[in-house]
């Protein structure tokens, strides 16, 4: 045999020895590699904002500054600290090319449709997340107070709130979800990609009021990175929803409703435009691989729950641990 000539993997059947594996085999295999590695990324950013964002709150405060000014600032180099080695497990893992990242110029959509689209959608998305606690506050024991960022009393408490809430956190989300994590999944289609990563998303909310509000962004913001080949799109939108928010927070019911009801006006005239120009805009385009979705999806839950029960399995081993002498 050349020893050029590459060989093919091979798998084991019982009875039959180590045979050549099949496509489909090869296939569940390298997708079972790629959920194993962004859900461990994800989980490395989950972990590392628990245990580095209080000791920074802690040297924030020792600094001088107030509470809330202490939180504000000690975001940033937590952000920083959480996202950037789990982006660099997910660009050295693989084919290290171009287009992983997709930060190009945006081509086949503009920033005012995916803008009007992500403004709309998280608008019904903060509706249905508002009345299923308080139907939950009604119906049962259960209450949740959502938490609202108190009025910046100075400039540079505006602009560190600005920097903290609104720029950063949409710049190393969407490089790491909608940059790498699609980048690594967009291969097995479209439908994986964006749900992996919209559900991935969701996960690391702040907040409890914050899942279904981000499950339903993440693939808006998704759907921008496809149509656009380029992760500088659902970095303006996600940037401009969450500035819209926590402008709307800081107003009082009235005009809070009023802004409700204008970002549900531009994201239904935002999708009626886009529809309209683009008639293929919200279609799937998934091209034919050897593992249906269904089982795409399957694969994604069992490996999910793997490391859920590993971390659960993990944090019970460690409470019990006892350091003797």
């Amino acid at each position: 045999m050349d020893p050029k000539e590459k060989q093919q993997p091979v798998t084991y059947v019982s009875g039959l020895g180590y045979l050549p594996a099949t496509p489909k085999l090869t296939e569940r295999r390298n997708l079972t590699l790629r959920y194993h590695l962004v859900i461990l990324s994800t989980m490395l950013v989950l972990g590392l904002w628990l245990v580095l964002l209080p000791p920074f709150q802690a040297l924030m405060v020792r600094l001088g500054l107030s509470a809330w000014e202490g939180e504000l600032a000690a975001r940033i180099p937590t952000l920083l600290c959480c996202y950037l080695p789990a982006m660099l497990i997910l660009w050295l893992c693989g084919h290290r090319s171009k287009g992983v990242l997709g930060a190009k110029k945006a081509i086949g959509i503009r920033y005012g449709y995916a803008l009007g689209l992500g403004l709309g959608i998280s608008a019904i998305a903060r509706l249905l997340t508002t009345g299923g606690l308080w139907l939950m506050s009604v119906c049962t024991p259960f209450y949740y107070q959502h938490q609202i960022p108190p009025l910046p009393d100075s400039f540079s408490s505006l602009l560190l709130e600005l920097a903290a809430l609104v720029l950063l956190p949409s710049v190393l989300e969407e490089l790491f979800f909608r940059g790498l994590v699609m980048g690594r999944l967009k291969e097995y289609g479209e439908l994986v990609a964006v749900l992996v990563s919209s559900v991935l998303y969701a996960i690391l909310s702040p907040a409890l009021d914050q899942l279904v509000f981000r499950l339903f962004l993440g693939l808006v913001l998704g759907l921008a990175r496809l149509r656009s080949f380029s992760v500088l799109v659902p970095m303006v939108v996600s940037t401009g929803v969450n500035l819209a928010w926590l402008c709307l927070d800081w107003l009082s019911l009235p005009f809070y409703l009023a802004g409700v009801l204008l970002l549900l006006l531009a994201g239904m005239g935002a999708v009626a435009l886009w529809s309209g120009k683009h008639l293929r805009a919200f279609q799937n385009r998934d091209r034919d691989t050897n593992l249906t979705n269904r089982a795409k999806i399957n694969l994604l839950i069992t490996n999910f729950f793997f490391w859920i029960l590993l971390i659960v399995g993990m944090i019970s081993l460690v409470s019990k641990i006892q350091i003797i002498g």
